[in-house]
């Protein structure tokens, strides 16, 4: 795959095809790769005028070209650019005019679309139309540069070129007009979507909705090069972007045909009905593994396949005979400790005993990011509520969520602890269930599947009375240690294939920084 990648890349240089390689097959390659492509554009790297120069001495520091509104302030860049280029305060390239603050009322079934931010992200997002009069500077038309500037931060900012007829623009987005005749405004959509990441680390707001201020925006630093090299930038960039267009629609034609691949191994591993069949067809799937699955979650449906045949008991041989599987409900085979209600105004942040909350209770391990403690003349009072190593808790609130099961083992290193309610802690009975089993049996699909059947985003509350309605069948406890055995021996298989795949991100990810930084002397 590498190879093909090098041998079509256009006039790329030995450093681009070699960093394409590397971000070719990685799940954000090719985001990546422009975000790359637009990092040496605005270096100087990627035009003929400077191919094969010598390392540029500007460096950010460099003062404004004499202007009458450039003030004794000096524009600072974080790389550094060609001696012939100039370095420019957006705000002295740039007049800014905000989009109009127009209300739901103010929507109507036809005139002219209102552009919003999802209008510029999403070629195929509706319009809202606006028959009233507007202020002039909301006027939109073909050929505007729109710099978009509130919202989430790595979809909602950046510029763009409109190319979709008269509109009237919408708050949160500005209409750029060029100060200067000289400057190609594509090279200005350009240079403004480079620097997204000072744009978005200088806005304001939640991590979740942030805007950035005008001034703000104005004051950035902007690389200006020649007029006629801005323009054979802009062809180089459209050039190479095109490539990576066509390498990007081969490339989900490939992910199609490999899910459809993947699918298929799994389905025939989850349809065996015995050790050898199962033995038989993850053999196969073995030789595949690095064809197969190459995301995080490609591991995590291989984890479910196997819990799902594991507790199905057809990844080992069965016992048979009389007490060889007792079938029954979850609360025939454990007993359920529901947590305290201890007051807030009994927390304590630095001394007394941790409380287990929903908040600590993560996949497989306690996290105490976030502590509450209960103070130390009142623990007597809750032994009751104590917990120990090997206890095996849940989260009651939302137990499954978009990364997984909220659910984990108590270990050494999180005792003391108290359990707080809205937590449960499940305990085998004796004889019955061996506690590493039910730990596995718990992230299985029958049960998942019984406390979330089809509900993506999970159950608000479940109570321990629901979970002691689960069915469960429990095989003999012979037969339960070798399901654990085998189970941890083929998650060891998942773990080493994870370890591969996050070393191949690594790798992606500061070929993509090495790139951008050999040269640029940040």
């Amino acid at each position: 795959m590498a190879k093909v990648v090098v041998a079509v890349v256009p006039g790329a240089d030995a450093r681009l095809a070699a960093a394409f390689e590397v971000l070719a097959e990685s799940p954000d390659g090719v985001a990546r790769m422009r975000d790359l492509v637009l990092s040496l554009a605005v270096r100087g790297e990627l035009s003929s005028d400077v191919a094969g120069a010598p390392a540029s001495t500007t460096r950010g520091e460099c003062e404004f070209e004499p202007a009458s509104d450039a003030g004794s302030d000096a524009a600072r860049l974080p790389f550094s650019v060609p001696p012939s280029w100039r370095i420019r305060r957006l705000g002295d390239l740039l007049d800014l005019f905000n989009g109009h603050a127009f209300k739901p009322s103010d929507w109507k079934p036809k005139g002219l679309p209102i552009v919003r931010i999802q209008n510029l992200n999403n070629p195929q997002a509706l319009f809202n139309f606006c028959d009233a009069p507007f202020p002039a500077r909301c006027a939109v038309k073909d050929g505007d540069l729109l710099i978009s500037w509130s919202g989430t931060p790595g979809t909602s900012f950046g510029a763009f070129i409109w190319r979709r007829g008269a509109a009237v623009l919408n708050q949160h987005i500005f209409r750029a007009e060029l100060k200067d005749p000289s400057l190609d405004v594509e090279f200005m959509r350009l240079c403004v979507n480079a620097r997204l990441d000072e744009m978005i680390s200088r806005a304001h707001g939640a991590v979740g909705l942030r805007h950035i201020t005008k001034g703000n925006l104005e004051s950035m630093a902007m690389p200006v090069p020649p007029p006629a090299e801005q323009r054979r930038i802009v062809a180089r960039v459209d050039e190479l972007m095109g490539w990576i267009d066509q390498f990007e629609a081969a490339r989900n034609q490939r992910e199609a045909a490999r899910l459809a691949a993947r699918d298929a191994c799994l389905a025939t591993l989850c349809a065996a009905t015995n050790p050898t069949e199962v033995a038989a067809a993850w053999s196969l799937l073995a030789t595949r593994f690095d064809a197969l699955f190459t995301t995080t979650a490609d591991i995590g449906l291989l984890r479910r396949a196997i819990l799902q045949l594991a507790m199905g008991r057809r990844l080992v041989p069965r016992d048979g005979g009389p007490g060889s599987s007792r079938g029954g409900n979850l609360g025939d085979h454990v007993s359920f400790l529901n947590g305290y209600a201890f007051k807030t105004e009994w927390y304590r942040k630095t001394e007394g005993v941790r409380l287990v909350r929903n908040t600590n209770v993560s996949h497989g391990t306690l996290v105490w990011d976030e502590e509450a403690r209960l103070a130390p003349d009142m623990v007597c009072a809750f032994e009751r509520f104590e917990l120990f190593e090997g206890d095996i808790v849940l989260s009651l609130d939302r137990p499954l969520i978009s990364t997984g099961l909220k659910l984990a083992r108590i270990q050494r290193v999180d005792l003391p602890a108290l359990l707080l309610q809205r937590v449960a802690c499940l305990r085998p009975l004796a004889d019955s269930i061996d506690p590493d089993f039910l730990y596995l049996w718990m992230q299985s699909p029958p049960f998942t599947d019984a406390i979330d059947p089809g509900r993506s985003n999970g159950v608000p509350h479940i109570a321990t009375k629901e979970l002691a309605r689960i069915p469960i069948d429990c095989p003999s406890r012979e037969e339960q240690l070798r399901i654990i055995a085998r189970v941890r021996h083929l998650m060891a298989a998942c773990d080493s294939l994870g370890a591969s795949l996050m070393e191949g991100y690594a790798i992606a990810a500061a070929a993509s920084v090495a790139m951008v930084s050999c040269e640029g002397g940040a």
